[in-house]
């Protein structure tokens, strides 16, 4: 079975009392059940922009991307998100290196 790390975010600390977070982690598992990638971890950026890159400058993204650096993740492992727009919504060029 392969492994995937979940990432879930949105922006507005409101959407906490909505179903963001819920939608996105049902889809995420919903995902990874068809592909047979088992959840490993969950990140959540709660309150965090996409459009500024403030979730890849001090929130879970970061987290992710510091473990990714330091090795600490094991190659191979899958990061799902609902959505591309979950990573970044910032101009092509200021996301490119994100996706990278």
């Amino acid at each position: 079975m392969e492994l995937a790390i979940s990432y879930k975010r949105f922006s507005s600390l409101a959407q906490a009392k909505g179903r963001s977070e819920g939608r996105q982690g049902d889809e995420t598992e919903e995902y990874c059940s068809r592909k047979e990638y088992k959840i490993v971890e969950t990140f959540v950026d709660r309150g965090f922009s996409a459009y500024t890159g403030e979730n890849s400058d001090k929130g879970d993204l970061k987290a992710i991307l510091d473990l990714a650096a330091a090795g600490k993740i094991k190659p191979g492992t899958h990061l799902v998100v609902e959505s591309l727009d979950r990573i970044s919504r910032q101009e092509i060029t200021a996301a490119l290196s994100l996706f990278l």
